[in-house]
């Protein structure tokens, strides 16, 4: 069920929200341009408004001041070709799987970053808009991911807690000839010590212990997180809710969902860990169009 188009929320001017979008599109490729129609991801760096176009089921470096690695992006779409590399690593990603989007991050932090400060989701240019569907949305995530922070502009959460699976190298393990290879993470966090050191921990179990406790990142360890969806398509926009469905493009105005990484500090400005991500596609850019035209 599509949600209507309804007014833009008291404070934000029709015009001003207009302009964000137009700036946030900025640079988009035409969409008969886009190597992976119907769909596209564009990396953001902090400071740099240019979207620019990055391929899925590949290994992208990633490095920043509070970050080093890599990230792998996996998108569903309907029809997928599996005529070269890529998308053969993405059939294989999504095959008997209800997943429709995936991370694979993989890397370094700067040492002594604390796990529970670093927040993976979405921040928008807008905010999200003022209609009946965005409490129900807000509502029914908050009761099945209730470690999810929402506000008016971002919805994310600490890593440690988003991520379904998280593992823990010392710096030379991670440096054998297959990594970076695999499309999936294993749980192994006994390099954290204490409490993960006694025995095998499941991800419940990292998330209920992580929960509550502050540990930090170390530079001579390379960790890995896998992260996914199995509720908004990103290709259609649609969300899928219990007896419902609701198209989240109206919602966002039209903005893209993202992955990303900031540091959430108590008093000074919030910082990128890694760039932005977004999941741009035909559909998504149509939402746009009606709400730039009105």
């Amino acid at each position: 069920m599509a949600a209507p188009d309804l007014p833009i929320p008291c404070g934000a001017a029709r015009g001003r929200v207009r302009d964000v979008h137009e700036a946030a599109t900025g640079g988009l490729p035409p969409v008969e341009a886009w190597p992976e129609r119907p769909v596209l991801v564009t990396m953001r760096k902090e400071m740099d408004p240019q979207e620019v176009p990055v391929s899925t089921a590949v290994e992208i470096p990633v490095s920043t001041r509070l970050f080093h690695g890599t990230v792998k992006l996996f998108v569903r779409v309907e029809a997928e070709a599996a005529d070269d590399h890529r998308s053969k690593d993405s059939y294989y990603y999504f095959r008997g799987r209800r997943r429709l989007a995936g991370v694979i991050l993989r890397g370094k932090f700067k040492d002594g970053l604390r796990m529970d400060s670093v927040y993976a989701g979405n921040w928008f240019e807008a905010p999200i808009r003022m209609m009946k569907q965005r409490g129900i949305v807000l509502g029914v995530i908050r009761r099945l991911l209730p470690h999810l922070h929402l506000g008016m502009d971002f919805i994310a959460a600490p890593l440690i807690l988003d991520a379904k699976r998280m593992a823990v190298y010392a710096h030379h393990e991670a440096c054998a000839p297959t990594c970076g290879k695999s499309l999936s993470v294993d749980e192994k966090t006994d390099l954290l010590g204490g409490f993960f050191a006694q025995q095998a921990r499941s991800p419940r179990e990292r998330r209920a212990f992580l929960r509550k406790t502050g540990l930090c990142f170390r530079e001579d360890h390379v960790y890995e997180f896998e992260l996914y969806q199995d509720k908004v398509n990103f290709q259609t926009y649609d969300l899928k809710l219990p007896l419902v469905s609701v198209n989240v493009g109206s919602i966002l105005g039209g903005q893209p969902m993202q992955f990303g990484l900031r540091l959430k500090t108590s008093g000074g400005e919030d910082e990128w860990v890694t760039p932005r991500f977004s999941f741009w596609s035909e559909d998504l850019l149509r939402q746009r169009q009606v709400l730039n035209s009105t």
